[in-house]
């Protein structure tokens, strides 16, 4: 099924879907072009070549109704003149993933507050963009609203990013409560809803997890249904479910309701999944696929579906050793990634393992949205690796050095047109397409055209 989808999908068949096209729908169907064209059928065949309420002779009434229904017939022609040819996504483009290799550093600025105390710096270990602002969190658990705007791939920058400076009389906005001694800071403590009015945390010593109002950082939901430290969490693309896993072993799925503030969280779990025997350390989430994937320190990862709470299948990446799983995600084509002992894998859907690949201590983790592409950070520098093709490393992005060099987090902008980075050091960098690049391809194309 990969190689068929990826076959489908290549340039090769999108340089020549339109001569399909003639064929089958258009001007090719019929006539001399068809005959040029080797495609022509039997008569009987073509629409409205044949009135079978006129055909007086019942055994050829029989016989016609039979050539009809055994051998089919051919489409309704919907097209008289030749068809334009797609363009192939080297034309088309519409974020960083469809020309990583036209991808380059815009920013580097430091959003987070190193510790006044210690002087020990403030990893930037949560970001996210949404209307209007990108929204970061530090170890601190300060939530940071930086202004954000799109401009066109044409202008210098592509967009627009105003660090927030506090006055030095404003309290910033602390989420929840300190972190639990031992919980590993990582991007999977948070989520943000789409429109950015909600931002969920967990990792709390009070084994809580929270909804906080994201402009103002105020809890308004605190639940503590499990029964230790929920060390992740992870929000379904239609946000109407969330799931957390705990130190508990346990991980349950709760109905989100975004319309309401206080009640943002139902209390009450849709599901609670069994099977673990250790601490839960990571989950993925997808409404879409009706998959829950969780991974924990006994070396497991466990497939549930979302929607009827049952168990799917057990995954083990490495069986000799069982090293904890530290993260899991999903493609939306229905694959599972998984990283443990400092190795990349991919699973189907069915458990099998389709490659692995030693990548190194890494940190942060991002999937695009289309499925097709996992970008990845921490030690090594941000590799894109494409999924369809095995995992197979396609670009390596420049602009770490003298900068800490450690990714702690990743995300894209809502269409992907722009990649944010947070380090150790507290600095994000934001990537996105040459501009110079996309203004002389968009040039040619008018001048191409006649303009």
């Amino acid at each position: 099924m990969r190689l068929h989808r990826a076959a489908l999908e290549s340039d090769f068949v999108s340089a020549d879907l339109h001569h399909w096209i003639d064929l089958i729908f258009g001007y090719k169907q019929v006539g001399q072009p068809a005959v040029d064209a080797m495609n022509v059928f039997f008569h009987l065949t073509y629409e409205d070549r044949v009135d079978n309420l006129k055909i007086d002779d019942e055994a050829m009434s029989k016989a016609t109704l039979s050539q009809i229904e055994n051998f089919g017939q051919t489409p309704a022609q919907l097209l008289t003149e030749p068809h334009p040819p797609r363009d192939s996504p080297m034309k088309t483009i519409t974020s960083v993933f469809d020309l990583v290799r036209a991808v380059e550093l815009y920013t580097q600025q430091q959003i987070t507050a190193d510790n006044e105390q210690t002087q020990q710096m403030n990893p930037l270990i949560f970001v996210a963009q949404r209307v209007g602002n990108v929204l970061s969190v530090g170890l601190d658990r300060v939530l940071g609203l930086h202004r954000w705007r799109n401009k066109t791939a044409q202008q210098i920058p592509p967009f627009e990013f105003d660090v927030e400076r506090l006055k030095p009389a404003t309290q910033p906005r602390k989420l929840g409560v300190r972190f639990a001694i031992g919980i590993r800071a990582q991007p999977e403590l948070f989520a943000v809803d789409n429109l950015g009015k909600f931002i969920f945390s967990c990792g709390h010593w009070d084994g809580s997890f929270r909804a906080s109002l994201a402009d103002t950082g105020r809890t308004v939901v605190s639940v503590y249904e499990h029964k230790d430290i929920v060390t992740c969490l992870s929000l379904s693309e239609n946000e109407g479910l969330l799931a957390t896993g705990s130190r508990d072993t346990t991980v349950r799925l709760w109905r989100i309701k975004s319309d309401k503030v206080r009640g943002v969280i139902d209390p009450t779990p849709v599901h609670v999944f069994h099977g673990h025997d250790d601490d839960v350390t990571c989950v993925a989430l997808s409404s879409n696929l009706d998959i829950v994937v969780s991974g924990s320190k006994d070396g497991t990862c466990i497939v549930y579906t979302a929607i009827e709470g049952r168990y799917q299948l057990t995954i083990i990446p490495n069986s000799s050793t069982k090293a904890h799983i530290r993260w899991v995600g999903l493609s939306a084509l229905g694959y599972i990634i998984v990283y443990a002992a400092r190795r990349l894998y991919l699973y189907a859907m069915n458990g099998r393992c389709l490659v692995w690949e030693e990548v190194g201590e890494l940190y942060a983790f991002y999937v695009s949205k289309d499925g097709r592409h996992i970008v990845t950070g921490g030690d090594q520098p941000i590799v894109i690796r494409s999924v369809l093709d095995l995992l197979k490393e396609i670009s390596r992005f420049k602009g770490l050095e003298g900068q800490g060099g450690v990714v702690r987090s990743i995300t894209g902008t809502a269409q992907e047109r722009h990649l944010l980075v947070g380090l150790q050091t507290g600095h994000i960098l934001i990537y996105a397409l040459n501009t110079k690049w996309l203004r002389t391809r968009f040039v040619e194309r008018l001048n191409r055209l006649g303009f």
